[in-house]
């Protein structure tokens, strides 16, 4: 009977470490899926930035190709020199704004990923320290059951037998 209640309590403690190691596989995969949607997350920002400012360059473009339009019209007027001396300097300080944005983008895009990075990183490393955690407690509380079990020979078992532990020794036989 004490042999039959130790192996109950190994089934239930292999039981309990099973359903934690479930657990924390389940937690893995979604801390897994959960990077990767951070990382689409980005992809998709980023593109969104490289489109507006595909569309920030074509309005620019179209903003000098006005500028250069006025010019042929202002030519015959006399002052075309500083007039496009002075749309150049809008075009530069545009471009520069323009530039400037960009490198914004790319540094919050570069920020961001590493923040989700470093997150996905240190997630991983506390689940794979309680994972190793649990394995040592189960190694441990294993090789502590395995010294209090005792071995039983066949000859004692059955010098002690009676109806009900003819069960146990039917079963015994069969392995």
């Amino acid at each position: 009977a004490e042999y039959m209640g130790t192996q109950f309590e190994m089934n239930d403690s292999s039981l309990k470490m099973s359903k934690k190691i479930a657990q924390l596989t389940k937690v893995i995969f979604h801390l897994h899926t959960r990077n990767e949607e951070n990382e689409e997350f980005v992809k998709a920002i980023k593109k969104s930035y490289e489109r507006e400012i595909d569309v920030i360059v074509r309005e620019a473009n179209t903003i000098v190709s006005r500028q250069k339009e006025a010019i042929q019209v202002q030519k015959d007027a006399g002052d075309i020199a500083s007039k496009l001396k002075e749309m150049q300097e809008k075009h530069e300080n545009e471009k520069r704004r323009a530039q400037t944005d960009l490198e914004k983008y790319k540094e919050v895009i570069s920020e961001n990923e590493a923040k989700s990075r470093n997150e996905t990183e240190s997630a991983q490393k506390k689940i794979k320290e309680e994972v190793e955690s649990l394995k040592t407690k189960y190694d441990s509380k294993l090789k502590s059951l395995s010294g209090q079990l005792k071995a039983v020979s066949y000859t004692h078992l059955r010098a002690h037998e009676t109806s009900l532990h003819l069960v146990c020794r039917l079963l015994l036989e069969k392995k």
